[in-house]
């Protein structure tokens, strides 16, 4: 293991609030998977922090490793409990964010946990709306298509 996580381990042992938010309302876990570490977000987990826990705009660290194209992130939350639909203030599940970033792994990640393709955002749009816009990943739309996703959905402004 690396210095910084023999580190981690310590002032998770010794000291270490894990629980404690910062002032822009990340958590502990929320900064592991900004951070991409399997084993810090794998410590946290099994020290009891709740996969669920909000940060920044009621977003949880399931959007946040959907949005990064963390799939092995997504599978280590998800597996802890992390619920695949939670909706973010604006509205934005995980799979909104993976769609809209065009990763096409996360998107079957999600899907094969039961992530809902109809759900709306707070514009009307779903998941497929926001593949439909993005450039380039056509594959996340044949996704989100054999989901069951309804292509003919409107969003707040009928389109």
């Amino acid at each position: 293991p690396s210095v910084f996580f023999i580190y981690f381990r310590v002032l998770v042992e010794k000291l270490a609030k894990l629980g404690a938010t910062l002032s822009n309302l990340s958590s502990v876990l929320h900064l592991a998977v900004q951070g991409g570490s399997v084993p810090i977000v794998q410590t946290l987990l099994e020290k009891g922090l709740d996969p669920n826990i909000t940060g920044p705009k009621t977003q949880t660290p399931l959007h946040l490793a959907a949005q990064c194209n963390r799939s092995d992130l997504v599978s280590l939350l998800l597996k802890a409990g992390a619920q695949v639909n939670a909706v973010a203030e604006d509205g934005l599940t995980p799979l909104h964010l993976a769609s809209q970033q065009g990763h096409a792994d996360t998107v079957i990640q999600l899907l094969q946990d039961k992530a809902d393709p109809g759900i709306k955002d707070k514009l009307g749009r779903t998941a497929l709306h926001w593949a439909a816009s993005s450039h380039g990943e056509t594959s996340v739309v044949d996704l989100l298509l054999s989901a069951k996703a309804n292509p003919n959905t409107t969003d707040n402004e009928k389109k």
